[in-house]
C-alpha cells in the first residue's frame, strides 16, 4: 500500500503517502508534512498563486469523498496545499497530547510570505509570530490565530512549513525520537511561552514538539470533546456512544422516503441528500 493513515488514539491526524521524485536531486530535501489551508474556490486558489509568483504541482482534483485539493509551492519554494472538504470544516478545537497545535512556516522573507498568503486564504496578517512576540507574523481568521510565518533559523534550509505536535514531555519525547532514528535539529528551548523542540524524522520531514500551558487550555475546547460529544440515540443514550459505536456504520447504499405531507417526497439516496449542503 502507498498510503498510511496515522492516529493518535484512534483518531486520525495525518496520512503518509510515498511518492518517488522523478527528479534525483529532489530526493536530497526528504519528505514533507503537508497542510491544507481551507478555501472556498480551489481553482481560484491556483489561479491567485500562479498570478502572485507560485507553482501549481497538483492542479484542482477530487479527492474521493474528503472534496476537492491541489498542492502548490509559494514563492520561496515552500509546499502547501488547499482543500475545499465535502463535509465542511471542523469546529476549532485546542489540541490534545499527540495531535497538531500548531503550524509555522520559515521562510526567507516572511513579509513577503505573509502578503502571499493573505490573498490565498483571506487572512489577516497580524505582527509577532506568536502572541506577545515582536518578530514575524501571524494568520488570522474567525477569530483565531491559524498559522506563524518566521526568519529561517538557518538561511541554507529551504523554505518549509513546520506542523507543530503537542506533547506531554518535549524532553521525553525527544529521547523516544532520537532513539527511533530522528535527528535533533533543536533542542528543547524555551520559545512561544513554552517549550519547543525540532526534530528531522527518518524520512526527512521536520516536525516540532511543543507542550501547552495547562493555563492556556481554557482557551477552547478539546478535539476529543468537540467530536464525540452528542446526541444520537440509535447508537446509545449516552452522550459518547455515538462517537464510540459509529465508527462501523455505513450510510450508503441507505435510502430515505420522504412521502406523505411534505412539499417534496421520493426516495434519495446518500449523495442526493448531502451534496446540495457540502
Amino acid at each position: 500500500d502507498t498510503y498510511t493513515l496515522a492516529l493518535a488514539d484512534g483518531l486520525p491526524i495525518g496520512g503518509m503517502v510515498y511518492a518517488s521524485p522523478r527528479d534525483e536531486a529532489k530526493k536530497k530535501h526528504g519528505a514533507r508534512w503537508v497542510g491544507l489551508m481551507s478555501v472556498p474556490d480551489v481553482q481560484a486558489a491556483a489561479s491567485l498563486v500562479e498570478k502572485d509568483g507560485g507553482k501549481v504541482l497538483m492542479p484542482p482534483r477530487k479527492l474521493g469523498e474528503r472534496g476537492t485539493v491541489a498542492l502548490f509551492l509559494d514563492p520561496e519554494g515552500g509546499l502547501f496545499g488547499v482543500i475545499n472538504s465535502a463535509t465542511g470544516d471542523p469546529e476549532d478545537y485546542l489540541a490534545d497530547d499527540n495531535q497538531w497545535l500548531w503550524i509555522e512556516l520559515r521562510a526567507n522573507d516572511p513579509a513577503k510570505m505573509a502578503e502571499f498568503y493573505k490573498g490565498i486564504g483571506a487572512y489577516e496578517v497580524v505582527g509577532g509570530a506568536t502572541a506577545g512576540e515582536s518578530s514575524g507574523f501571524r494568520l488570522k481568521s474567525g477569530g483565531y490565530a491559524r498559522a506563524g510565518i518566521q526568519t529561517k533559523l538557518d538561511q541554507k534550509n529551504p523554505t518549509t512549513w513546520v506542523p507543530y505536535l503537542r506533547v506531554r514531555s518535549v524532553a521525553d519525547t525527544v529521547s523516544s525520537a532520537s532513539a527511533a532514528g530522528a535527528k535533533i535539529v533543536m533542542q528543547p528551548t524555551p520559545m512561544h511561552g513554552t517549550t519547543v523542540a525540532v526534530i528531522v524524522d527518518p524520512t526527512g520531514a521536520p516536525v516540532a514538539l511543543a507542550e501547552w500551558p495547562a493555563s492556556s487550555k481554557e482557551t477552547l475546547t478539546s478535539y476529543r470533546d468537540v467530536t464525540g460529544y452528542n446526541n444520537f440515540y440509535e447508537f446509545g443514550t449516552g452522550k459518547e456512544d455515538p462517537a464510540a459505536e459509529s465508527g462501523r456504520f455505513r450510510p450508503k447504499p441507505w435510502k430515505v422516503k420522504v412521502d406523505g405531507e411534505a412539499e417534496v417526497t421520493g426516495t434519495f439516496d446518500y449523495d442526493a441528500i448531502v451534496k446540495p449542503h457540502a
